[in-house]
């Protein structure tokens, strides 16, 4: 990734305006409650439509990350420009859960998706886990070993389907 920019790396929009802007966003589609939750560096937007609980996680990098105090092109960067830098990925990474929320909302108003497909990794479960958080182990379990299947399956001959 040498190079390549990154999406909303020099966005001026508040943590706080995208926060607002995805209350917006998921109230205009239904939401019938939300709740953002802060933990350590986790902050996480959870609310409530079509009979489920969707959970979406941002982790915050730590303030005093190597790439923050150091610049690019390896020199020193001053205790100020470091909490710049800092804040600066805090607010691309909540434009980019911006950009996710909106695009899944597209999509199912599309109907590339329905909304359990789009959200599916996000449904929180009973147990307080997500769809994700609970079969993505499963999943590299089940390619262990196996060969996986051609991108697209084989023409089926004249009479066979």
């Amino acid at each position: 990734m040498v190079g390549e920019r990154r999406f909303a790396e020099q966005t001026n929009v508040p943590v706080e305006r995208s926060q607002a802007e995805l209350v917006g966003l998921i109230k205009r589609h239904g939401a019938s409650a939300y709740q953002w939750a802060e933990q350590d560096r986790r902050v996480g937007l959870q609310f409530a439509m079509h009979d489920r609980r969707i959970r979406f996680v941002v982790t915050l990098p730590e303030p005093t990350d190597k790439s923050f105090r150091i610049t690019p092109t390896g020199k020193a960067r001053a205790n100020d420009a470091a909490a710049r830098a800092h804040h600066q990925e805090c607010r691309r990474r909540f434009r980019a859960l911006v950009l996710v929320v909106k695009a899944k909302f597209e999509a199912i108003e599309s109907g590339i998706e329905t909304f359990e497909e789009a959200f599916l990794a996000h449904i929180v479960l009973p147990t307080n886990e997500t769809v994700g958080e609970r079969t993505i182990p499963a999943i590299a379990d089940a390619y262990e070993g196996r060969e996986l299947p051609a991108l697209m399956p084989p023409v089926k001959a004249d009479g066979d389907g």
